[in-house]
């Protein structure tokens, strides 16, 4: 079965539709990527679904995208909580999102 959209964002740590507070936290950055995620799930969906071998622009649109959001969505410079970082989840929070992300260390694996 093919991943959703909710699956690849908590993979990546992503919060969701999740409000704290009675606040939304999504930020431009945030919406921004949720967007660029989207568009290319519907590209690829047919791929995904039918669990065949991507074509070769797959990995290099999904690195853009995650190369384009990186440094604003995971940042390397900043203390992880919920003020800083509110649209994601805490490390091990979730089953999906076992170690924090962050830019540095993991955009370029």
């Amino acid at each position: 079965m093919a991943p959703t959209i909710g699956d690849i964002q908590k993979r990546l740590g992503l919060k969701g539709a999740i409000i704290r507070g009675g606040e939304p936290w999504k930020t431009d950055e945030i919406k921004d990527l949720e967007k660029d995620i989207r568009d290319f799930y519907q590209k690829y969906e047919p791929y995904l679904k039918r669990e065949e071998e991507y074509p070769a622009e797959f990995d290099d649109e999904i690195i853009a995208v995650l190369k384009t959001h990186a440094k604003k969505v995971w940042p390397d410079t900043l203390i992880r909580s919920e003020a800083t970082t509110k649209w994601l989840y805490v490390a091990g929070e979730i089953p999906e999102y076992l170690e924090d992300l962050y830019h540095d260390r993991h955009m370029d694996k």
